[in-house]
């Protein structure tokens, strides 16, 4: 994406910061690359997954159920970041876990993939054994698919953790396991964004949550912004325009910066309140927290 952009900047010599989502084409890229570190996103879901199953006592013999689901493949980077993390965390401990989707041996089939390792032999098996479970970032699509799993699901637990891509399509995820005629009876699930409806189950309202999202990565888009403002400036300024920012590995040539992330979680609300609502982030009056009693959190 961009790449009319990037090509129309280099040639008058400008340099070209792609914020949040690449810029590219097939010859040319962006020169530096601002974003949130994807990869370590997807540890924070995958690690949750494997955290809420063994403190459930999961084991080789006692199996919790995994369900798995991914963004948009052509999302690129960004979406095989975020799964390809996830499996950096649960491809060692998939002895753990029955993988209900059909398409299994995709999952089970896939090599440890590191960010350190990261080349496009692992891009093209992170991409493949996505393919299948191609949400598009659509809540609707989401739910479509959830719906075909569920409808063929064969459980072998009483437990159940998903790897929902972001918020949006974890809530409509979930809400098509609530429809199973025996639900689970626990259900741990990933998300990211901090959304409203995900920041309300955090804090406990399942209503307006749409039930319970045990976890979200939190992104602070300012800090994001402050990245990109501070890489041009550092360019005005001469200086090398990673100064004073995280550097992380270059991705397809580009210079990356790397703003910094949030995990929340469900037992823990004072931490979301302390990050999102004390902070003013976000408002707790705002009408979809009205059923939330924050005092003991303040």
């Amino acid at each position: 994406s961009g790449a009319s952009a990037v090509a129309a900047a280099h040639s008058e010599d400008v340099v070209v910061i792609a914020h949040d989502r690449m810029a590219k084409s097939s010859s040319d890229v962006a020169d530096y690359y601002t974003t949130f570190n994807s990869w370590n996103v997807g540890k924070a879901m995958g690690k949750h997954l494997v955290d809420a199953a063994k403190a459930e006592g999961a084991t080789s013999a006692n199996k919790v159920d995994l369900a798995i689901f991914a963004g948009r493949v052509a999302d690129w980077p960004n979406a095989t970041y975020f799964f390809g993390g996830a499996f950096e965390e649960l491809q060692p401990n998939l002895d753990i876990f029955n993988i209900v989707n059909q398409d299994a041996a995709s999952f089970e089939g896939l090599a440890l993939y590191t960010e350190a390792t990261f080349d496009d032999a692992a891009k093209d098996a992170l991409q493949k054994a996505m393919q299948p479970i191609d949400t598009d970032w659509n809540p609707e699509t989401a739910g479509i698919k959830a719906a075909g799993l569920v409808a063929q699901i064969k459980k072998t637990s009483d437990k159940v953790c998903v790897l929902a891509p972001n918020d949006d399509t974890s809530a409509a995820i979930r809400l098509e396991f609530a429809k199973m005629s025996t639900p689970y009876d626990k259900y741990f699930t990933t998300g990211q964004d901090a959304s409203n409806v995900t920041l309300a189950s955090l804090m406990g309202d399942v209503v307006t949550g749409k039930g319970t999202q045990t976890m979200t990565v939190f992104k602070d888009v300012s800090k994001l912004v402050k990245d990109s403002v501070t890489i041009a400036k550092n360019i005005v300024d001469g200086v090398d325009g990673l100064k004073g920012v995280a550097g992380g590995p270059s991705i397809d040539g580009a210079k990356t910066a790397y703003s910094p992330i949030d995990t929340l979680l469900a037992t823990d609300p004072q931490l979301t309140y302390d990050t999102i609502f004390a902070t003013g982030y976000k408002s707790k009056d705002h009408a979809d927290f009205g059923d939330i009693d924050f005092s003991p959190y303040e």
